[in-house]
């Protein structure tokens, strides 16, 4: 008889593919978030540019950007990630937060985004 020296190529393969099964599974741990993250942001940047058009069309009626959300009778999903405010408003300019409702990451710290009357959304705390 004779002895068998290395393996298949087929055990190979299939050790491979299994192993590449589980990377795949697990690539949010691997990434740090990965899919939850962009999940996130997308939520953020379609809700500001809500807030941003709702503005400006308050500012064309009244002359001054709104000093609150209410003012705008914005609402957010009942499954919202994130807690939305005007934190400064006048007849200028207008900047609106979104902070995180938990803490993703386990760090302490929750995750803070803005927008002003430029439109530019910025982070101001990751997570």
């Amino acid at each position: 008889m004779r002895e068998r020296r290395g393996s298949p190529f087929w055990e190979v393969l299939i050790l491979l593919a299994a192993v590449g099964l589980l990377l795949v599974l697990n690539l949010d741990r691997f990434t740090q978030g990965g899919r939850s993250a962009r999940v996130r942001f997308a939520e953020v940047e379609h809700e500001f540019r809500r807030i941003w058009e709702l503005q400006e069309g308050y500012r064309n009626i009244y002359g001054t950007y709104a000093p609150s959300l209410d003012s705008l009778n914005f609402r957010t999903m009942p499954d919202a990630l994130f807690r939305y405010s005007v934190v400064q408003a006048d007849s200028f300019t207008f900047r609106a937060e979104a902070e995180a409702l938990r803490d993703y990451d386990g760090d302490g710290v929750l995750e803070l985004w803005q927008i002003d009357h430029t439109k530019r959304i910025t982070c101001k705390r990751g997570d």
